[in-house]
């Protein structure tokens, strides 16, 4: 059974647009690993930035971790006494059916 094929200018013609397609393709290929090992370093260096505290500029108004966790230290332990005053000696109210 014969198989037509097109004339040898237009299997010429185009072998060369599929060569072009795949050279482009080998190149978007390489761009796009180039990128993506970009995007990991970006990552890296903004998650060591943001552990350094150099991602925005320090108030230095601001006041020190340290005294941060010793308010909120003691405000759970306020918190947590006045919990425990207010619920002590009581008990739970039950509708009882007669």
């Amino acid at each position: 059974m014969p198989i037509p094929l097109p004339p040898l200018l237009e299997q010429l013609r185009l072998t060369s647009h599929i060569e072009d397609a795949v050279m482009l393709e080998k190149k978007q290929a390489k761009s796009l690993g180039e990128t993506s090992n970009r995007i990991r370093r970006l990552r890296q260096a903004i998650l060591k930035w943001a552990f350094e505290g150099k991602l925005v500029d320090q108030d230095p108004n601001d006041e020190p971790v340290s005294a941060l966790l010793d308010r909120i230290k003691a405000d759970r332990s306020n918190s947590s006494t006045l919990k425990k005053t207010t619920t002590r000696g009581r008990r739970k109210a039950t509708a009882r059916k007669s």
